[in-house]
């Protein structure tokens, strides 16, 4: 998967990128009410893009189990780094389930500020 989303890192990095503008944007030169509804999605929009790049970047190229007519010592190197990246791997699932929590959130919160929808009235 991370070998996949790294061929879609510049456009990742874009929207990420494009995403921190629009929040910037919504922040300082709207007034509340009209850069919230700019401001949430956009730090949806980054969060996920950002996490996405993270992704694709830390895990594209992962080593692979050592191979037993190596050397101790290479062999200890390289369960050393698999296990750091199993630390990683880890500590992404619970990136990932915070950004899925705040993500739940926010989006919450945006619809509730949302105006009402004039679909009832004639």
């Amino acid at each position: 998967m991370a070998v996949w989303l790294a061929r879609f890192r510049i456009a990742l990095v874009t929207v990420a990128v494009s995403a921190a503008l629009v929040g910037v944007f919504a922040l300082f030169l709207l007034d509340s009410a009209q850069g919230d509804r700019l401001l949430f999605p956009a730090l949806v929009l980054f969060t996920w893009s950002f996490l996405f790049v993270v992704f694709a970047d830390a895990f594209a190229r992962v080593p692979g189990p050592p191979d037993p007519s190596w050397g101790r010592w290479r062999r200890w190197r390289r369960k050393s780094v698999r296990g750091l990246y199993w630390l990683l791997a880890v500590g992404t699932i619970v990136m990932v389930l915070v950004a899925v929590h705040a993500s739940q959130y926010i989006v919450r919160e945006w619809l509730d500020d949302a105006p009402p929808s004039h679909q009832g009235h004639r």
